[in-house]
C-alpha cells in the first residue's frame, strides 16, 4: 500500500485525503531509493542502510577463498558503487566513513569482518596518494569532500539546475557564496558546504575579477588530489598500475617494492623461526635480494624471462630493477606492458616456488616457473599480441 506524507496540514483536511487516496500515513524520514530525504542534520542512523548493504556483500563473499586482488577488485567495483552514490549527495558522519572504513580494510585483509588480522601494509599508506593509483583505493572522507566540492562548483558558477536556483533564491539572494555567514535558518547541508569553502581554495585561483575555479569543468578525480596530503611519489607506481598485469601478480610486486614479504630474514628477527636459509637454493640467508634475483634457481627464471621479452640482464637488486625497468619501459605501447607484466608475473612465480619449498611441497624446476610465467591465461594473450607487435 501506497503512503502519504502531511505536514502543517489541518487534521479535517487530512483525514478528507486520506479517504480519498486510502493511503497510510507515512513517518519520516522518507527514502528515495534507499536514500533518506530529510531537512535535518544527517544522523547515523539514517546512514545504518549503506553500512548493512556493504556488510551484506561481504558476508556473501567471505564464503569465496578469492585472493587479495579478488577481494580488491571486489571492493572496486561493488562497495565503491554503493558508498560513492551516498558521498555524492550527503556529507556523511564520520562515524560512518569510520564503519566503511573498517568494513574495507576487514574484508581486504582477511577477507572477513571483525577479523582485526595485522595487515601487510598499513591502511593509510593503502589509500594514501602515492599508493591510490596503483590499488585504486580512496579514503571515504577526502572523497566525499571532494565530491562536495562539486555541489560548491555548481553553486557559484550558477548551473541550470532546481537545487541550485533554490540555494540562490531561498538562501544567498545575489550574496556572494565565499563571503556569506551561516545563518539558523540556513539547511545542515548548505552550513556543512560553507565550512569546506577553506578546503576549496586548493581548487581555485583568487584575483582582483574574484574566484576561478583552475578548470572550467570540475574534475572530481583532481579535486581529490588537491585534498590529498601530497607525498613523494614512487618510482615503481606505473610498474604496478599497468593495465596488462594480472591484479594478482601486481601485488606481490607491490608488496616487494614496499619491502613486506615475509622472508625467513625477517622471521628471524621477530622470533617467529629459526631456520633462514634461502628454501630455493638452499644456501646463504634468504632477504629479498636473495630471493628474487642472487640464488642460482632465480637467476636461471630471470634469463629466461628477460631473453622472451627482449631485454637484456638486468642487475640483482629489487632497487636497481626498478630504476632500470622505469628508463627502459617508460612507454606505454603494447611491447612495454607486456614487459612489465612479464616481470610482475616472474616475481610472482618466484614467490609462489618459494612457498611451495617452504611448506614442504615438492620442489619444481626452474622452467616451470618461467612456464606458468608465461602460460596463465592472460600471459598467452600477451603473448600473441607480443608477436604480433614484434612482427
Amino acid at each position: 500500500m501506497g503512503q502519504v506524507y502531511f505536514g502543517g496540514v489541518n487534521y479535517n483536511v487530512r483525514q478528507k485525503i486520506l479517504d480519498l487516496l486510502h493511503f497510510a500515513v507515512g513517518e519520516p524520514p522518507v527514502r528515495y531509493v534507499g536514500i533518506p530525504l530529510t531537512s535535518k542534520t544527517l544522523s547515523s542512523q539514517d546512514c545504518a542502510t549503506l553500512i548493512e548493504r556493504m556488510t551484506n556483500k561481504v558476508n556473501c563473499w567471505t564464503s569465496k577463498m578469492l585472493s587479495f586482488a579478488g577481494r580488491l577488485q571486489l571492493i572496486r567495483s561493488i562497495l565503491y558503487g554503493m558508498q560513492n552514490f551516498w558521498c555524492n549527495i550527503f556529507i556523511l558522519r564520520k562515524k560512518v566513513i569510520k564503519n566503511a572504513e573498517q568494513i574495507r580494510r576487514d574484508y581486504l585483509c582477511s577477507s572477513m569482518l571483525y577479523n582485526h588480522r595485522k595487515a601487510k601494509v598499513s591502511w593509510t599508506k593503502v589509500y594514501s596518494p602515492k599508493c591510490s593509483s596503483e590499488l585504486g583505493l580512496y579514503s571515504i572522507g577526502l572523497l566525499n569532500n571532494a565530491l562536495m566540492l562539486k555541489h560548491m562548483w555548481a553553486i557559484t558558477l550558477q548551473c541550470d539546475t532546481m537545487w541550485v536556483r533554490w540555494i540562490h533564491a531561498y538562501y544567498l539572494k545575489k550574496s556572494d557564496f565565499w563571503s556569506i555567514q551561516p545563518k539558523p535558518h540556513f539547511s545542515w547541508q548548505l552550513r556543512k558546504l560553507l565550512k569546506l569553502r577553506d578546503e576549496a581554495l586548493k581548487c581555485i585561483d583568487i584575483d582582483d575579477s574574484g574566484c576561478r575555479w583552475h578548470k572550467p569543468a570540475f574534475s572530481v578525480s583532481s579535486a581529490y588530489k588537491l585534498l590529498a596530503t601530497t607525498g613523494d611519489k614512487k618510482n615503481w607506481t606505473r610498474l604496478v598500475s599497468s593495465s596488462y598485469t594480472v591484479p594478482k601478480h601486481a601485488f606481490i610486486f607491490w608488496i616487494a617494492c614496499l619491502d613486506r614479504l615475509p622472508t625467513k630474514y625477517k622471521m628471524k628477527r621477530f622470533g617467529i623461526i629459526d631456520e633462514k636459509t634461502c628454501p630455493l637454493c638452499c644456501n646463504q640467508i634468504e632477504t629479498k635480494n636473495r630471493l628474487f634475483f642472487e640464488c642460482a634457481y632465480s637467476l636461471r627464471v630471470w634469463k629466461t624471462v628477460m631473453r622472451f621479452i627482449q631485454l637484456p640482464d638486468a642487475s640483482c637488486r629489487l632497487n636497481d630493477i626498478i630504476e632500470w625497468m622505469e628508463k627502459v619501459m617508460r612507454g606505454k605501447s603494447a611491447v612495454h606492458s607486456i614487459q612489465k607484466a612479464s616481470v610482475a608475473a616472474c616475481m610472482y612465480h618466484l614467490w609462489i616456488s618459494r612457498n611451495k619449498n617452504v611448506l614442504s611441497v615438492s620442489s619444481s624446476q626452474w622452467s616451470n616457473a618461467c612456464r606458468r610465467s608465461f602460460c596463465d591465461r592472460s600471459s598467452l594473450q600477451q603473448s600473441s599480441a607480443f608477436e604480433g607487435d614484434k612482427g
